[in-house]
This record gives structure tokens, sequence and C-alpha cells, in this order.
């Protein structure tokens, strides 16, 4: 998938001319938006990983805050049309955690539809936005 592609996707989904902080509109885009305050990265990225291999989740798609200039922190990020998606739970895991090294960024996965978000913040929040029952059940099993 292109850059283009992606950045259409997430216009249509979310309704954006530009993209920029995503978070400040999961409110008004998703049926329900649940926020994690005082988690730090390395927390959030362990309960992320948890998540994600539980469910399986397959072809997920990272992109940072800064993603649709694609800044490169990481060899596979070499050409600014390329987005960074991931077949396997593995790499996608292995590749979070170096970027969250940085720590000055908001990192977001989700799947080739966009039915969901997951946001881990470098302010210390970690954003689950989707359907309620998403939300729900990403509480119920992965923070309480």
């Amino acid at each position: 998938m292109k850059r283009k592609e992606i950045e259409d996707k997430l216009n249509k989904r979310l309704g954006l001319k530009r993209i920029g902080w995503l978070t400040n509109i999961f409110e008004e885009v998703f049926e329900s938006n649940y926020v994690t305050k005082r988690i730090t990265q390395e927390k959030a990225l362990k309960i992320l990983k948890n998540f994600l291999r539980d469910q399986n989740m397959k072809e997920l798609i990272f992109f940072p805050d800064q993603s649709l200039g694609w800044i490169s922190y990481d060899s596979r990020i070499k050409k600014e049309n390329d987005p960074i998606s991931f077949e396997s739970i593995n790499d996608a895991m292995m590749f979070l955690e170096r970027q969250i090294l940085y720590g000055a960024e908001n990192y977001y996965i989700t799947n080739q539809n966009i039915d969901y978000i997951l946001t881990i913040c470098h302010e210390e929040d970690f954003h689950i936005s989707g359907s309620k029952e998403f939300t729900g059940k990403f509480k119920e099993n992965y923070l309480l």
C-alpha cells in the first residue's frame, strides 16, 4: 500500500483534509474512544503486544503523527511514499519497540479497514478507538 492509499483511507474514514494529531478527532469518528492516562509507553506497548497476539491480528498498519511526512528512524522507512505495514505481529512489535525509544511521537496501529486505532502517546496516554464492543473488550481484558 502506498502513502497516498493510506492517506486516502484515513481521510475517508476520519473525514480529514490534512492529517495532524489524530487523537483530537477520535471521539467524533469512532463509536467509542477510551483513554488511559499516566501509562508509560513501555507498559502500553506490552498491553498492545498482548492484545494483538491474543486476537491474532494481521495486516497491521503503523504510523506516527508525523507519518504522512514519513520521518525516517528506521531503514524500513526510506521512501516518502511507503507506509509501514506488517504481516506479522512480531515484526510490528520489534519495529514499535525501536520507535518508542524516541518517545516524542504518538504511535498508531490499525488494520487495513481502519476499524479501530490503538494509540500509544508520548504524553503517557493510551487510546483505544473503535466500536463499543471493541473498546469494551479491550478495557475488560487488557486494562483492568
